[in-house]
């Protein structure tokens, strides 16, 4: 397969859970309507496209309607220069606690939510300009866990015209930090030349989410991509516990629902599975001999529906996008439209765009402009929001 040039990803695949609408029973009560739906009012964007693709990021708060609530930019840590294939795959914003929390260059960790101005819950050391910053934020708001990668700076004498990057003599380590909202920081490890580097990548009911083994952000990794590489527990020390998330064999690239449940990513036959690793349902089998892969893929809160992207020929080229159902439904979305996440069990949340050269002599590939909503029952109809940028979860309690 031939490969992509390097890039950053900055997305996350949490998705908030549906809310049942109500009303009024012969006893005066409520009670849940079957007909009734409402969908989560407010959500995170990084805004514009491609989002955070510079120095500087732009994260807001924004209602169904396309309006933004609340708006921060701030400047992000700059991406490490390692190796000749790029950067690592990493997240300045999560999305917790009913807000928004974004790490900047100076190491502290902001909230942002829909009733306030930004205010700093924790710092994360710099300890070099080459370093890279994971973190995760428990779902109450209270504890955060980071993983920092840190190189020594580049060499003065280094050409970037005459090979790859070339650090100077030092100690290279990663240090797993744990911060308590109005209290400390504390390192939990602290390890030189690491095997293996750890990257935090969320914090769900269990406790944080780590990828034990992450990868460099090399050629071929799919747009959308939010873990990199099958994912574990860790406890409040930094170390691993239980098994992978999904079970063995799982690749869960796209993160996980609110409930735990997870998409195993295999390029011609992902599986739906819960925290545990029980298969829940399959999506169809691609022929493995022609030239379609399954491409960014999004989970409904009730592991119910996928939403995809499929990718066609070389290079991981964008074709038309689709939901599939459990119960083995298809829903064509066609090529303007690209999944991002789901809003509510009912409600997608995408890309709107087309499909098209990106550069002389390249193949086609999707070219965004501005989100947009679809609800299953009218799935021909894409609502457009006026804001262009990438989803990122929605808000909790709304």
């Amino acid at each position: 397969m031939k490969r992509l040039p390097a890039i950053l990803l900055l997305l996350s695949a949490s998705c908030g859970q549906a809310h049942s609408g109500t009303t009024p029973s012969a006893s005066g009560s409520t009670v849940p309507s079957p007909t009734t739906r409402v969908t989560p009012s407010l959500f995170v964007i990084a805004e514009s496209n491609p989002a955070c693709g510079s120095s500087s990021c732009t994260v807001a708060i924004v209602d169904g309607k396309g309006r933004v609530r609340a708006r921060q930019t701030f400047k992000r840590q700059p991406q490490p220069v390692v190796g000749c294939e790029g950067g690592w795959i990493y997240s300045s914003i999560q999305v917790a606690a009913n807000a928004a929390y974004y790490l900047d260059d100076t190491g502290v960790v902001r909230r942002l939510s829909a009733t306030g101005p930004a205010t700093a819950v924790a710092r994360f050391p710099i300890r070099s300009s080459q370093q890279v910053s994971w973190f995760g934020v428990s779902p109450d708001g209270r504890k955060l866990m980071a993983a920092i990668m840190v190189y020594t700076p580049l060499s003065p004498s280094w050409n970037p015209q005459q090979g790859c990057p070339v650090h100077e003599a030092g100690r290279v380590h990663e240090e797993i930090d744990l911060a308590t909202v109005g209290g400390s920081t504390t390192m939990l490890s602290d390890q030189t030349n690491p095997q293996q580097v750890t990257s935090v990548v969320g914090w769900d009911h269990t406790g944080p989410v780590a990828v034990p083994d992450s990868h460099m952000a090399y050629i071929g990794y799919i747009g959308g991509t939010v873990w990199g590489g099958p994912a574990v527990h860790l406890d409040l020390q930094g170390q691993p516990v239980g098994g992978s998330i999904g079970g063995p064999n799982c690749s869960p690239l796209f993160g996980e629902t609110q409930a735990g449940n997870v998409v195993c990513y295999d390029p011609k036959r992902p599986t739906v599975r819960d925290s545990a690793g029980k298969e829940l349902w399959a999506l169809k089998a691609l022929d493995p001999s022609d030239e379609f892969s399954y491409g960014l893929v999004a989970l409904s809160p009730d592991a119910s529906h996928v939403a995809f992207s499929l990718n066609s020929k070389c290079c991981y080229t964008f074709d038309p996008s689709v939901i599939r159902s459990r119960d083995g439904v298809r829903i064509g979305l066609g090529s303007a439209f690209q999944p991002q996440g789901w809003l509510d069990d009912q409600t997608l949340i995408g890309a709107r765009g087309s499909v098209k050269a990106t550069c002389s002599g390249c193949p086609p590939d999707f070219a965004p402009t501005t989100l947009g909503i679809i609800d299953l029952a009218r799935p021909s109809e894409v609502r457009d929001l006026g804001i262009s940028g990438t989803f990122l979860g929605v808000l909790q309690g709304q």
